[in-house]
C-alpha cells in the first residue's frame, strides 16, 4: 500500500489558466505587468524563488496578492474541472488500497467546494490547506507524523519545483506532473524522481518494499534519470534577505 499526497492547483485541478487570468486582472492594483503567453511560458521554466528575484512584484505586496487570488478563485471554483483522466486514476488508487491526501496552499473553502462539485468528498483521507508559499516541507513532516506514514511508501505529487524540493527535503518520493505550472524540463532539472505526462501513468508507480520506476511513453525520447532514494537535498536560489525570507514563510 502506498500513500499519494496531492497538490491541488495545476495537479488535481485544471486551473492554471484561470489563475493566470485572475493574476493578470490584479496587475494594475498590485503594480506589476500583466503576462502574455510568451512571458508566461518563460516563467514556467523557473522556480518560485527565481521568479520572485526578478522583482515583478514587491515582496511586501506578495502576501496580500496570494490572499486575493485565493479569494477571487472562489467566484470561479464551480467552473474549474479536474484534469482529464484524474478521477478514474484516483478511483483505481482507492480500489487497490492506496491512501490519498491533499497538501495545498489553496484555501479550505476552495478545496471543499471543488471536491463537492466533482463528487470526491470520500476520496481523500486528509486535506491540509492554506500552506505558506515555502512551507510545504513543514506541512509534509506534520502529515507524516500525524498519519504515521513511512517516507519510503509516500509520494508527493505536484506541478511545481517547490513541490519537488519540499518532497526532497522531507525524504518522501517526488512525482512531477507535466500539465501544471512548471515545465517538464524545470521539474527534471529539480531532480523530480518521477515525471508523468498523463494521470494514468501514476498507476504504474507502486511502492511496497522498493520503488518501481515509471516508464511512460515519451514521444520526444527523453530518458528518465535512474531512481536514487538514498539521499535528498534542497538546492534553492537564496532569498534577497532574512526579512524577505521571514515574510515568505509567514503566509
Amino acid at each position: 500500500m502506498s500513500t499519494f499526497i496531492f497538490d491541488f492547483d495545476g495537479t488535481l485541478a485544471n486551473n492554471v489558466d484561470a489563475l493566470l487570468e485572475i493574476a493578470n486582472g490584479l496587475a494594475d492594483e498590485f503594480g506589476f505587468e500583466a503576462m502574455d503567453d510568451d512571458e508566461f511560458q518563460r516563467l514556467r521554466g523557473m522556480n518560485s524563488r527565481e521568479i520572485l528575484q526578478e522583482g515583478r512584484i514587491s515582496i511586501w505586496k506578495l502576501p496580500r496578492l496570494v490572499r486575493r487570488i485565493k479569494r477571487e478563485q472562489r467566484a470561479v471554483i464551480a467552473q474549474i474541472t479536474m484534469m482529464p483522466g484524474m478521477r478514474e486514476v484516483l478511483l483505481e488508487m482507492k480500489q487497490r488500497g492506496d491512501r490519498l491526501g491533499i497538501a495545498t496552499s489553496n484555501s479550505s473553502e476552495n478545496i471543499q467546494q471543488f471536491l463537492h462539485n466533482n463528487d470526491l468528498n470520500d476520496f481523500f483521507e486528509f486535506q491540509v490547506t492554506s500552506i505558506t508559499l515555502f512551507g510545504k516541507a513543514r506541512a509534509l513532516r506534520k502529515i507524516l507524523r500525524q498519519y504515521h506514514l513511512q517516507p519510503a511508501d509516500t509520494v508527493y505529487v505536484g506541478d511545481e519545483v517547490r513541490d519537488i524540493t519540499a518532497a526532497q527535503e522531507v525524504g518522501v518520493h517526488s512525482l512531477g506532473v507535466s500539465w501544471g505550472f512548471n515545465t517538464i524540463a524545470a521539474l527534471e532539472a529539480a531532480e523530480a524522481e518521477f515525471v508523468v505526462e498523463v494521470p494514468r501513468d501514476m498507476l504504474r508507480l507502486s511502492l511496497s518494499s522498493e520503488v518501481k520506476k515509471i516508464e511512460p511513453q515519451r514521444p520526444s525520447g527523453r530518458e528518465r534519470r535512474p531512481v536514487n532514494d538514498a539521499h535528498f537535498s534542497l538546492q534553492a536560489v537564496p532569498l534577497p534577505s532574512f526579512e524577505a525570507k521571514s515574510i515568505l514563510e509567514s503566509f
